[in-house]
């Protein structure tokens, strides 16, 4: 319910009083939601920045894999395959 109250305030601001407004979210389906542009930020610098939409085309189709061992991260970077042969 808090969410959605953010989500309708924030509209408000924009489409009512013509306000830019900066909202940080970890939460992807908010900034496809809310957000004209979105830039993602690794170590306090801006890696990615556009639309909703162009970061989802420049993504291209995405996999998510989830790790129970956070130590096959570095042998699933190296070698996707060997992670994925094992789900």
């Amino acid at each position: 319910m808090s969410r959605r109250t953010v989500w309708d305030e924030v509209r408000r601001l924009r489409e009512e009083e013509g306000l830019t407004v900066l909202l940080t979210t970890q939460y992807l389906d908010e900034a496809d939601r809310l957000a004209d542009r979105v830039a993602i930020f690794d170590q306090g610098r801006i890696m990615l920045e556009g639309s909703p939409d162009d970061l989802k085309r420049a993504a291209g189709n995405v996999v998510a894999v989830a790790l129970d061992d956070p130590g096959q991260l570095a042998e699933a970077l190296v070698d996707p395959g060997s992670i994925l042969n094992r789900l």
